[in-house]
């Protein structure tokens, strides 16, 4: 056992036995606060906001942008599925895809995957916790867009609680800005982490398992650190709170969806701090 793994066992060991049991990693206040409360000002938003519920996004051509290979499943995965069933077509675009050997094995996974639910893939090749917010990245966003030319752009919640989950968002406000993308696709913003201001409910109870199946294929790379499947579904039970009526045992994917301008309008307001990239898959 190596000095830190020791330190981190006696400091846990420690922690619940002190009157404040929870540890800080930063010592400063986020930057980003301000602008999320600004945004998030009304937390009861089921008392003034009823959610819609739909079979899927209208849309033929759907561009899901995935910070992380997995995301996309964990995520809005089972309204991908139910998309492919009614003939959409769905390409997935990974901001990240690392290189090393578990990296290698990761992609390998992936594109199985790919091959069982049959949507297309891209890959922009940028390490994993070291996605740079840049022109070159915002760039290479923008020309995936374009030449998929989406009716609707899944992509996550710009407050989503991973570094890189919300640098997808910020990355599409600096092509937006740099007048890079052409067309205004809507925006159907996805939980991974976080909970939302969920506008739009999708029932996915009908493909739940075949869900759960999928994010099990990372068996050797993602699945390794946690039961993302489990995650997954119990994020999507808990969303059944957004169906109306009395209703069990159901599975929800929630979405905060908008205008294209509104996103924009909303991530300017959130990213008046630059964004960092730093953090686990």
């Amino acid at each position: 056992m190596n000095l830190r793994n020791l330190f981190r066992r006696l400091f846990f060991f420690v922690m619940p036995r002190r009157a404040y049991k929870f540890v800080l990693n930063e010592f400063t206040r986020p930057v980003d606060l301000d602008g999320l409360t600004e945004i998030l000002a009304c937390t009861r938003h089921l008392r003034t906001i009823e959610t819609i519920e739909m079979q899927t996004p209208l849309a033929q051509r759907v561009l899901v942008v995935a910070p992380h290979e997995d995301d996309e499943m964990i995520g809005p995965g089972g309204t991908i599925m139910k998309l492919l069933q009614v003939g959409a077509t769905v390409r997935v675009v990974y901001l990240t895809d690392d290189s090393s050997k578990w990296g290698l094995e990761r992609r390998r996974e992936t594109l199985a995957v790919r091959a069982q639910v049959g949507y297309e893939t891209e890959f922009l090749g940028y390490p994993s916790g070291s996605l740079p917010i840049n022109s070159e990245s915002s760039g290479k966003l923008a020309k995936s867009i374009n030449t998929f030319s989406p009716e609707v752009l899944l992509v996550p919640f710009l407050s989503d609680d991973h570094p890189e989950h919300r640098a997808a968002s910020r990355l599409l406000f600096d092509a937006s800005g740099e007048g890079l993308i052409n067309g205004k696709p809507e925006i159907w913003a996805y939980q991974v982490y976080s909970a939302l201001l969920a506008n739009v409910a999708i029932d996915i109870t009908d493909v739940a398992d075949q869900k759960a199946e999928a994010i099990r294929m990372w068996r050797n790379s993602a699945m390794r650190s946690r039961d993302w499947a489990h995650y997954a579904l119990g994020l999507n039970a808990y969303n059944c709170r957004l169906l109306r009526g009395h209703v069990d045992q159901r599975y929800v994917e929630a979405f905060f969806v908008v205008p294209f301008d509104a996103y924009i309008e909303l991530c300017n307001r959130y990213t008046a701090a630059p964004a960092t990239s730093s953090g686990d898959a």
